[in-house]
């Protein structure tokens, strides 16, 4: 029995020994290559990630007005950042416990004794920055939001570990009930990681090393900063970058390398901001193992460039120009504080200059901030794109054009303005003053009467209020709307990614005003006319003072420039353009032909033909003198409002090679549009010459070299 025992025994540890001699070779033979990959991958480092490099933008002739340029930052460990929160002493006070009988303060004293080696670095690496020109409440201030948005990420961690299933709603309203002893205790990674504290400048570059090098927790790296070249030019409209926030980290969250990481830069404002989808880049990476050996490298991707239609060097010339214009003093300063321009390209819709003043400086913004944010001269505000005015007289071609097409008036039709004052109610005449009660009827009554074209080349008042009350209301709100009013007119932009081949669609526009097509003080915009409210019919003479461009109509510098560029090519309209596009260089797809006849467009040009070049236009005066009077054909139009006071000008030019430019002028606190606005326009229409967009472009003077001698 004993030896059957023995026998049995000596079969199962055989089979045992079998088993695991079939699971060896099994393991060495089919597994061998997975483990040996598994022991190599404890020597492989966690990537690290190599910066974004965000796309230019370029005005149209390719100049650079924003770059990424290499800059230097001090890193700082969150596990010295956090020696300067309140919750974290609270949490560690938590974690030991007080004795029978200790003090609260001791027990606080003794906890920080610990950390004093850690507090005297971090002390002596602020300390440092400040000496190279960092302020210490900015610094400060920083690791109080990094410190801010660790703790919170520890809060959710902690309270999502007690409550997988739990709803955001009830994290908010269980949120205060976390001890900081619990969030203290965790060990997540982005408590051990270093954050951008401060910046250094290159002049510090070599001090910063010898100070910060070996200096445990602190350390320096590069990142990209961005840069414009051209300061103040076009400062509203490029826009600045700034740190992402937590809140703004859910763009692009699901591609590995696209989304933001803390302290990377995004797009706050302008053009920056609508195309970030365009400017952000992707991120690079690289993998070593422990001994610093490169295993693997991804390169970052550069974002696109934007193009933008702006003439840089225009729109810094007009931009100088009305900080200084040549006026008299008494105007200067309020051209100087409020005064804005918009310079058109009719035939593509491009926006070659769009001013507005004051500017400040892109390169120093976030030390003058605080003072932009309070300037009562809005300078964050671009003024021919956010704010609604009144149009003033500039609205007189427009109900002419809408007189004349809706069969409300013809050409040669008297509407008389007499000597005396209008009935109550309606508006009165200038020249019902200005030439000892005469009015309009004797201004013209050897050339025609108050027709159509001495209407507005004289800007009467009494001739167009009158023409836009016979208008029907939804006729004269549906024909502002068809030429831009009461609507964004600047549009979201779609590129195609140069790597994918992708469509990306710019995010939104531009912040911009819509102004006001019906009556009432709160605009909003339209996407189609059914949506326009109709003008009440008891304040159906609301139409009368929109007829000289006042009452309740508002309208943008822009939407102004764009809609006389509608008259300019023959009726039609397209949006205005901001961003060059190569697929569609004359801006056709969103054009629309409006019903608009030549003999309608022909008296208009020839009214505000007659304002520029005759005698009684209301800008004669003003390129009385002008030398591109003989070379171009010029048509204006001034126009001024009260309660607000605003001093308009509009003009386009045309050149014998069929070239145009539209510019308008709009000078808010201007008395009048011939004295304030109009000089400033002459002044833009001769920077335009200049610049070779109208007329034959003027020779640069240069000296005569003298001959070379030979011997």
């Amino acid at each position: 029995m004993y030896k059957v025992r023995l026998s049995i025994l000596s079969i199962l540890f055989t089979v045992a020994a079998l088993v695991c001699l079939a699971r060896l070779v099994f393991l060495q033979v089919f597994h061998c290559e997975e483990y040996r990959q598994a022991i190599a991958d404890k020597q492989i480092l966690e990537p690290q990630p190599l910066p974004t490099i965000r796309g230019n933008i370029l005005d149209r002739k390719g100049t650079v007005l924003a770059k990424d340029v290499p800059d230097f930052y001090g890193y700082i460990n969150y596990r010295l950042t956090r020696l300067l929160d309140d919750r974290f002493w609270e949490g560690q006070m938590q974690r030991q416990g007080l004795e029978e009988g200790q003090s609260p303060r001791l027990l606080r004293y003794e906890i920080q004794s610990r950390y004093a080696e850690d507090f005297n670095r971090l002390n002596r690496i602020l300390t440092f920055a400040e000496r190279i020109g960092n302020s210490r409440q900015e610094l400060l201030e920083t690791i109080s939001r990094i410190n801010d948005r660790i703790w919170e990420m520890g809060c959710y961690v902690y309270w999502r570990r007690i409550h997988p299933d739990g709803s955001l709603e009830e994290y908010r309203l269980q949120k205060e009930t976390i001890e900081p002893a619990d969030v203290i205790g965790l060990r997540l990674a982005e408590m051990q990681q270093a954050y951008p504290v401060f910046e250094i400048a290159a002049e510090h570059l070599v001090e910063a090393q010898a100070e910060l090098s070996g200096l445990r927790d602190a350390e320096i790296r590069t990142q990209g900063k961005r840069f414009y070249p051209r300061r103040t030019a076009a400062c509203q409209i490029i826009g600045w970058v700034g740190l992402v926030q937590e809140e703004e980290k859910a763009l692009f969250s699901q591609d590995e390398y696209l989304r933001y990481l803390e302290g990377e830069l995004i797009g706050k404002a302008g053009i920056e901001r609508m195309c970030e989808p365009f400017l952000r880049g992707r991120r690079g990476e690289v993998i070593y193992d422990k001994d610093g050996h490169l295993l693997e490298r991804k390169e970052p991707q550069y974002g696109q460039p934007v193009q933008l239609t702006l003439d840089i060097d225009l729109q810094e010339q007009i931009e100088k120009y009305l900080q200084q214009p040549d006026l008299p003093p008494e105007m200067v300063s309020v051209v100087r504080r409020r005064a804005s321009a918009v310079v058109l390209e009719p035939a593509t819709g491009d926006i070659l200059a769009m001013v507005s003043s004051p500017q400040y400086d892109l390169n120093t913004l976030r030390q003058q901030a605080g003072k932009l944010l309070t300037d009562p001269n809005t300078p964050l505000r671009h003024k021919a794109l956010e704010v609604n005015y009144p149009p003033g007289s500039t609205i007189k071609p427009l109900i002419l054009l809408m007189g004349l097409e809706e069969k409300k008036v013809t050409p040669n039709e008297i509407i008389s303005c007499p000597p005396h004052s209008p009935p109550p109610g309606w508006p009165s005449c200038l020249a019902q003053t200005r030439f000892s009660q005469m009015g309009h009827d004797w201004r013209w009554a050897d050339e025609g009467g108050n027709i159509a074209r001495n209407a507005l080349r004289g800007s009467c008042n009494v001739y167009f209020s009158r023409l836009a009350d016979r208008l029907d209301s939804g006729a004269l709100q549906r024909w502002l709307f068809e030429l831009g009013f009461g609507r964004r007119i600047l549009l979201p932009v779609e590129m195609t990614d140069r790597l994918t081949g992708e469509r990306i669609v710019s995010w939104g526009a531009l912040p911009q005003a819509y102004g006001s097509i019906e009556y009432g003080i709160q605009p909003r915009p339209y996407t189609n006319p059914e949506q326009i409210r109709p003008i009440p019919p008891n304040r159906q003479s609301e139409k009368r003072f929109w007829g000289i461009g006042q009452g309740n109509l508002r309208v943008t510098v822009l939407q102004a420039a764009n809609a006389l560029a509608a008259v300019v090519r023959g009726g039609i309209y397209k949006p205005p353009r901001l961003i060059y596009l190569d697929e569609d260089p004359f801006n056709q797809k969103q054009q629309k032909i409006l019903p608009v006849s030549p003999k309608t467009l022909s008296v208009v040009r020839e009214g505000m033909h007659a304002a520029v070049y005759e005698d009684g236009g209301t800008a004669y005066s003003t390129f009385r003198d002008c030398p591109l009077r003989k070379e171009l054909k010029i048509y204006g139009k001034t126009g001024s409002t009260e309660n607000p006071d605003m001093a308009w000008f509009e003009c386009f030019a045309e050149d014998s090679a069929d070239r145009s430019v539209v510019i308008v002028v709009a000078v808010p606190g201007g008395l009048s549009g011939a004295g304030y606005a109009a000089p400033i326009g002459r002044q833009i229409l001769q920077f335009c010459h200049e610049a070779g967009y109208i007329g034959i472009k003027p020779k640069p003077q240069t000296l005569d070299k003298p001959a070379l001698k030979t011997n």
